[in-house]
């Protein structure tokens, strides 16, 4: 499994965001695009189209971390 560590947005302020940690099959997290260093807040992997569609129907679990 692949994570982004909780400590990396323990420093944010405001309640403009929300932080989802999302289960999905490593084969869908290989298809996903990795940014180090996304919109200037850190490592993320994002999805669009056919993949998100992946992500979506293979889905494991979701957590609402804030």
């Amino acid at each position: 499994m692949v994570k982004t560590a909780p400590e990396r947005f323990a420093g944010w302020t405001g309640e403009s965001f929300t932080v989802v940690e999302v289960g999905v099959p490593q084969s869908v997290v290989n298809q996903m695009q990795f940014v180090a260093n996304l919109d200037m807040i850190g490592p993320a992997w994002y999805a669009e189209g056919a993949v998100l569609d992946a992500l979506n129907k293979l889905l494991v679990y979701i957590n609402i971390l804030r």
